[in-house]
């Protein structure tokens, strides 16, 4: 029971440590934000705003707050998500570029790692598997000026890795959306699974 458990879960993986690289390492303004979605609970009833955990990595913000529509953005974003067993928690990226020729918001969904609490696998991850499908995802847009698949992690400072990527357009906001196959590796695992009890516990 246990071990199949743990195969509907994902696949086993060590969550390595290796820091993850901002797009722009030299911008430390208060546009760069971290928040939580838990968007689990409920795929057909936009999550309420209450809901939106911010989590601030390492910069300091006056409004950690993400503006309501990309709230939106991302509830129908996650209806798009599918898989054979309940998904961790899913985490997002935020990100409002002023430096492009027209203003665009950066943002990336993941879904975070479940770490093993217990017997021979007691502090390793497994990842989620999932799917998304891509019909579905682009009808959260408005417009779509674009999509694409990265197949493999492009350099050494990718800090994305492989992920679906969609340009477009929502609410009248310039948006480039990526969901990644993996969470990065720097983020704590969003819940953890006690092999003594054989349960999931989400931790944020």
């Amino acid at each position: 029971m246990v071990s199949r458990l743990l195969d509907e879960i994902g696949n086993l993986a060590v969550i390595g440590r290796s820091p993850v690289t901002e797009r722009h390492p030299g911008d430390q303004s208060d546009r760069h934000r971290w928040t939580w979605l838990d968007l689990v609970k409920d795929w057909s009833v936009p999550m309420p705003w209450e809901e939106l955990k911010p989590k601030i990595d390492e910069v300091e913000c006056h409004d950690p707050q993400p503006p309501k529509w990309l709230g939106e953005l991302a509830t129908l974003a996650k209806q798009a998500f599918h898989s054979q067993s309940q998904l961790a928690p899913v985490g997002c990226h935020f990100h409002r570029n002023d430096e492009a020729e027209t203003p665009q918001w950066e943002v990336t969904l993941f879904v975070s790692s479940t770490e093993v609490c217990g017997g021979a696998r007691d502090g390793q991850c497994v990842f989620s598997r999932f799917m998304v499908d891509l019909r579905e995802l682009m009808a959260a847009f408005d417009v779509v000026e674009s999509c694409y698949w990265q197949a493999q992690t492009m350099t050494d400072d990718d800090q994305l890795g492989p992920h679906v990527g969609v340009e477009g357009r929502f609410q009248g906001h310039s948006v480039w959306l990526r969901i990644t196959a993996q969470p990065p590796s720097k983020f704590e695992p969003g819940r953890v699974y006690d092999q003594a009890s054989n349960e999931l516990q989400n931790r944020w």
